[in-house]
Parts: C-alpha cells; structure tokens; sequence
C-alpha cells in the first residue's frame, strides 16, 4: 500500500516540476507581451493578442485559438484590416495543426483576399505557401506546387531568407511525399543552409526531423538516427507539437533497428504530447506506430485496440476534405469516386466493430464458463446433493453458447455479402473507366488517318493508368500537315478530361476557324481553355504543356511555283527534336502557360520558328513528346532529358518502326521493376 501512494506522490511531483518548467518558460517569452497587453493603447492591442497566439502554437493549440479569436474580434470592430488578416493567416496554422484542414483552407483564402487588397506583399507570400502545405497533406500535389511557388516568387523578390527557407520546406515534403527522395533531400538540405545562417535553432530542429524521416524512407539507418538525434536536441521541453514529432521520428527509427524497448517508449511519448497537444495527426502517427510495435511483441488485444483508435484519428482527421479543390471538370467522376470509397470505409468500419463485437462476446461467453464450471466443481465437492441444479446450469449455458455460435455464423455470412458488394462495386468503377479509354481512343488519330498524314511516322503511347493525360492530334489540310502533342494536368481520369477538352478545342481552333500558324494557334487554344473552364471565376488552374508543328507537303514539281517548303514550330514548355545531317537541334517552347493564370508575371506570348526543308536537309527527322519518358524512375534513378537526347542520336537513323521498339526496350531495362511514373508519349516523324 506504501509503495503504491509512493508512486502516486513521486508522479504528481513530477507532474508538478513539469508544469512548473513550462509555466516559467511561458514566464520569460509571454509574461511580457500579457503585462504590455494591459497596458497598450486600443490600437496597438490586435498585434499583441497576435503575437501571444503565436507564441502558444508549438504549447497550446487551444489556448493560441482563444487569443487569436478574440483579436480577429477586436480587429473586426476596429476596422483593423493589416492586423486581420494576420490573425486569419495564423489562425489557418493553428487549424492545419490540430488536423482540420477543410477550416485552415477557408482562413488562408479569407486572409489571403485581404492581404491582396492590402497589397501586402509577406501576408500573401506566408498565405499562399501555407495553402500549398494543407494541400500537400491532401495529397494535391499540384496545387500544392502552384502556391509555393507563388510564394517563393514573393519571398525571393523580397530577399526574405527566412520566407524562402519555409518554401523549400515545403517543395521537400511535397516531393517526399511523392517518392522522389533526392529532389526532396536537396530542398531540405537548402533550408537547412539559410537556417543555419539565421541561427533558427526551432527551424533547424524542424529540418533536422524532415531530413532524419527522409533518411529513414531511403533505409539509410545511421543517418536518420543522426538527424533526428540532433533535431530533439534543439526542441525547447514545452515545444510539444516538435517534441511529438521528433519522437515519433526516433520509434520509427529503432523499431527498424530491432530496439523494440527504445521504439516503444519514444512512440508512447509521442503519442501523450500529440493528445495532450491536441494534434489529431500526431496521434494517428503515434498509435499507428505503437500498434505496429505490439504486435511484433505479441501483445495482440493491445495492438488491435490500439489500431481502432487509430481509425478514429484517422476518420476525424479528413472527414470534410474529400471535396475540396476539386475542378468543375473532374467534379461528376470524383464525386462518384468518393461516394463509393466512402461506401467501402463505411462495410469496413462496420465489418470491424461486428467482428470487436463477437470477439467480446467470444471473451464474455469464456469467462462465463469458466466461471460456472469453477462453481460447480466446488459445490460438488462440497456437498453432492445439489448435483441436478449445477447440471440444469450446465445445460442453460450450453444453450447460450449454441445462441452465440449462430449469431457467429449469421455475422460472418453478412461479412462475406458485404465484401462481394465491395469488390462488385470496384469492378463496376474499373468497368466505366475501361469504358472511358475506349471513348478517349476513338478521339485520338486512328492508324489509316496517321498514314496518309505522316507516311513515314511513330507512336510510343503508354498510359500511366488506364487512361492519359497525354494525347496527340493530327490533320492534314491541302499541301500543309499539322501534328499536336499535348501533356495535360495530372493523369488518369483528370486528365483524360482535359485531353478531350484539348483535342475538340484544336478541332475548332484548326478545322473550324482555320487557324494553321502554330503560334496563333496556341494563343486561341489559351484564351479557350480557360473560358470552357471559367478559370478566372472559379480559380481553377488546369492546362496542358504542348507542341506543335506545321509543315509543308508540296506534290512533285510544285516548288517553283509554291517556294521551299518549311516546317513552322511553337510550343508550351515543351521543346521540338530534330536531326540535319545525323546532329541533333533543340528548339525550345515558349515560357508560356496554357490554362490557369499568373498573377506575378506578365502574360508570355507565344514564339512561331521557321526552318526551311531544303533538300540537302532531307530526310528531315523530328521529334515531339511528353515529359513521361524522360522523367520515368528506375534503378538508377531518374532516366533524364541526357539519356533521352542520347538514345535518338543513337537510332534516328533507323527506319521508323525500329526507333520505337527500341526506344520501348530501353525505358522497359530502365524502370526495371518501378512503376510507370507518368503517362508516356514520343512522336517520331520522317520527312522526305
């Protein structure tokens, strides 16, 4: 009994030295601000409350939403514009921390039209890379990349080392979360750099973390172990949301190791500071972890509590993000997406509280029994005479038990309808997206049409998914022939839509208007693309990277009269191959968009090159393509633009057939085992 109060005792005074360390750290950075907050004439009162908030995010993320509710308040009735939409801005912090990404997007936005009214050039930097890091814990990878970037632009203009030390923070862990873990790497590392310069000791504790996870993604134990070591180093005791995360970094590190003791405690500490920090994503990281650690260690009932808890992190953590920064196109496939994903977590969910359900009464039913059987044992050593009674209660839990056992068989038969309903319902999505490549083969150039247009010609097409992104377009006019290439935003079923858009857009802009000067022709395309998709209302930034060529197919003897024939290029990004006399020529695209709007640059207009197809020049050989090719992962890393330029010097020569196969074997000896990065497309072209 001692030992048990003692325990007590010595808990609760170190519970109390703990408060008081936090209390007198508090003490030393917020004491001050709260006396000069007393004290501070009405209008100077907003950025104190805003400065206090802050102060709290990395303690007490509740406390922090108090002052920055009220300054938002105070702001509002003073009409204080600069100091509300700092309070917005960092109010989306406090959100992103505790998990609701939906509420901090909304904050960013509200801040961020202010701040553009303001003309204030740091509140919409901070603005939009905070917008791109919630849309990288969505998985939105590509608005993520467009908001930082917006923001580094700012920042480097404004040569705010520490602004665009947060925007390579971001580029790494949206890389990161995308597998290229060198890209990644060498941002971070950037970021590491100028920290160090500004001697950011809670900065560097962050970077320090990012690179020992990286490390660890890349199984290079040592080095992870070496980072993270060093970034809890760094980590003030009260800074519980970087104290979470760097012990969370170093369970993961030692469970790798072997060292389950090690993993345990640090996972079981992260997992406190997330739920005593409020931090839904922490926690999830946490259980998950421990989880993991329980069942290597064979405490089975603990790891599967721990993982349902988990599911409950993981449900309240993104339960009103699926749809968000969705574009009107994709809006009909997606919602139908989600509503049977939803429909999925919903059989699983409840496949798993029926199986919780029948363990618990399996356990309950047990210990029944054993216990009755314990009873009857005694009684009949006891005492004889009660024999009929004990065996009477046999038979009524031998009853139970037969109930029990029915109701287990009833359970798992709807378990089993339900996952035939599931795998009915993916099927039927696989079918309508089968379906959906067959609608987006039949607008592409069919193989008679590519014939008489380009007889001596190409195609390596090789989707990522099902369906692409990518597309080419071909026509031939009298005496002209015109080939598009075009990359559109993402791939798969977003994609796929906007190459349709694409491709019936050219069919207007070329068939319809007969526009055939590719420059002209890109222009057009822009202005449409973003009127069919109301981008300047609805601040969607979809597009496509594309190429094309325009060249002259004279009959025989018709050059006296119609002049040297010509080939005339423009492209979107994208650059246009060719070969004169076995030596490869580069003609790059316009530093243009097509889709979307740049609101910190001026409008790029669209450059037309001309080369003349004189007959020492033929046969003429050039080539258009996509990203996919040049950027595909293998063993040895990304194949690259070098390799890429290397293998066609190397077969352009070769008849047209050959080139493809070729280039086919060598990406497939490349990825090896990898999966296709992006969708693939190379267009090679023969002119004699």
């Amino acid at each position: 009994m001692l030992s048990k109060y003692s325990s007590i005792i010595i808990f609760c005074f170190l519970g109390f030295i703990h408060s008081y360390n936090v209390l007198a750290q508090e003490s030393k950075e917020i004491k001050n601000l709260k006396e000069s907050l007393i004290k501070a004439d009405p209008e100077d009162k907003v950025a104190i409350l805003n400065k206090i908030g802050w102060e709290y995010r990395n303690t007490d993320l509740k406390l922090s939403l108090q002052y920055f509710n009220e300054s938002r308040d105070m702001a509002r009735t003073r009409k204080d514009e600069v100091g509300l939409a700092e309070a917005l801005n960092m109010t989306g912090v406090i959100h992103r921390k505790l998990g609701n990404y939906n509420k901090a997007i909304d904050f960013f936005f509200e801040s961020l039209k202010i701040s553009e009214k303001l003309k204030d050039s740091i509140q919409i930097a901070y603005a939009f890379n905070n917008m791109g890091e919630v849309y990288t814990y969505q998985l939105d990878y590509n608005n993520s990349e467009l908001y930082i970037k917006k923001a580094l632009a700012i920042f480097q203009g404004l040569d705010d080392k520490k602004g665009i030390a947060y925007c390579y923070l971001r580029f790494g862990e949206n890389l990161e979360l995308q597998k290229q873990y060198r890209q990644a790497l060498r941002y971070f590392l950037s970021c590491a750099e100028i920290r160090e310069t500004l001697n950011d000791k809670r900065g560097l504790a962050v970077i320090y973390g990012n690179i020992g996870n990286l490390y660890f993604q890349m199984s290079d134990l040592d080095k992870a172990l070496l980072y993270a070591q060093k970034s809890v180093k760094l980590y003030l005791e009260n800074d519980k949301s970087g104290m979470a995360q760097s012990q969370n970094n170093l369970a993961k590190i030692y469970f790798q190791l072997g060292d389950i003791t090690l993993a345990e405690q640090y996972a079981q500490k992260g997992l406190d500071l997330g739920l005593e920090f409020n931090s839904k994503k922490i926690a999830l990281e946490s259980s998950l972890l421990l989880t993991k650690i329980f069942a290597k260690q064979g405490k089975i009932q603990q790891a599967y509590d721990l993982q349902s808890q988990a599911l409950l992190y993981k449900d309240s953590l993104f339960e009103e993000e699926a749809n968000k920064t969705i574009s009107n196109l994709r809006e009909s496939y997606q919602s139908d997406k989600q509503d049977l994903e939803i429909k999925n977590l919903n059989y699983l969910r409840k496949i798993k509280e029926e199986d919780a359900q029948l363990k618990n009464t399996l356990l309950y039913v047990s210990l029944a029994a054993l216990l009755l059987i314990s009873v009857f044992l005694i009684l009949l050593y006891r005492n004889l005479r009660h024999n009929k009674v004990i065996t009477r209660q046999l038979e009524e839990q031998k009853e139970e038990v037969s109930g029990t056992a029915e109701n287990l068989k009833k359970a798992n038969s709807e378990i089993s309808i339900q996952h035939e309903i599931i795998e009915r319902k993916n099927k039927d999505l696989t079918s309508s997206i089968n379906y959906a490549r067959r609608i987006q083969e039949a607008m592409l150039p069919s193989a008679k049409m590519l014939e008489n247009a380009l007889p001596e010609h190409f195609v390596l097409f090789r989707p990522k998914d099902i369906v692409s992104g990518d597309f080419y377009w071909v026509v031939q006019k009298k005496y002209k022939t015109i080939v598009a290439i075009g990359d559109c935003t993402g791939h798969g079923i977003p994609g796929a839509f906007m190459s349709l858009i694409g491709n019936d857009l050219l069919n207007e802009i070329i068939l319809g208007r007969n526009i055939t000067e590719p420059d002209k022709i890109l222009t057009e395309l822009r202005r449409l693309v973003r009127t069919v998709l109301r981008q300047e209302e609805t601040g969607n930034h979809d597009g496509m990277d594309i190429t094309i060529c325009a060249f002259d197919t004279f009959p025989e003897g018709y050059e006296e009269l119609l002049g040297t024939p010509k080939l005339e290029f423009a492209g979107a990004e994208n650059p246009l191959y060719y070969f004169v006399n076995g030596k490869l020529h580069e003609i790059k695209g316009s530093k243009a968009m097509i889709g979307g709007f740049n609101i910190l640059e001026r409008e790029h207009e669209f450059t037309k090159h001309t080369i003349l197809l004189e007959k020492r020049m033929l046969p003429f050989t050039f080539y258009m393509f996509s990203d996919g090719y040049q950027d595909q992962f293998g063993k040895k890393g990304k194949f690259m633009k070098r390799r890429f330029r290397d293998i066609l010097s190397e077969v352009h020569e070769e008849e047209m057939p050959l080139q493809k196969q070729l280039l086919e074997e060598t990406i497939d000896e490349w990825k090896e085992n990898h999966n296709q990065m992006d969708d693939i497309l190379v267009l090679g072209v023969r002119i004699k």
